[in-house]
């Protein structure tokens, strides 16, 4: 028996009647996609547990190519921060980081770049790259961008503090601004001071 047309009148109703679905969806998705940047990448830290202890980070001098781990940095602060020549605020946060290496490599702070380009033009070209950026910190490579997913993080730019023993203090989804107070304290505290 064949199925009898669906009247004007009933598929009327059944637009009616998701026209308000229709119209919070989008305010849900976007208010789902506010939240979970804002526990994220808000610059109040990543998902990676303060405490929490992690295997050690493995990548490669930028110079060089020789293996480096987190593991041979125990017993000083360490400061990771993830970048890419493709992030525009990455490249400003960098600035920072060498004067934080230069202000404080002194008191025992490691900073360390890594950069997290794919290989290419961009990571051929990286050292002259950061050549012409003035940079003098330690440059690790992590062209697969194993970094984020080991600390838990969303992307780049990634910072990821380490104590002494190797824990992570702290993780910021974001470039490096030393003027953050919350950033100067968690640095003061894994300095000693």
């Amino acid at each position: 028996m064949p199925v009898p047309p669906i009247s004007k009148d009933m598929d009327h109703h059944r637009a009616r009647s998701r026209a308000p679905l229709r119209a919070a969806l989008p305010a849900a998705v976007l208010g789902l996609l506010l939240a979970f940047l804002l526990a994220g990448c808000g610059g109040t830290g990543g998902s990676t547990v303060a405490g929490a202890r992690v295997d050690p980070f493995t990548a490669t001098e930028l110079r060089g190519g020789k293996a480096v781990t987190t593991a041979t940095l125990t017993g000083k602060p360490v400061l990771l921060a993830s970048w890419s020549t493709a992030c525009a605020t990455c490249a400003e946060g960098l600035a920072g980081l060498e004067a934080l290496w230069k202000d404080h490599g002194k008191d025992g702070l490691q900073v360390i770049a890594v950069n997290v380009d794919a290989d290419g033009a961009a990571a051929r070209a990286l050292p002259d790259t950061v050549a012409a950026m003035g940079l003098t910190m330690p440059q690790w490579r992590d062209p697969d961008n194993r970094f984020t997913a080991h600390y838990a993080g969303l992307g780049v730019p990634m910072l990821v503090l380490l104590d002494r023993a190797g824990r992570v203090h702290r993780t910021w989804q974001r470039t490096l601004d030393p003027d953050v107070p919350e950033i100067q304290s968690a640095l003061a505290e894994v300095l000693g001071g």
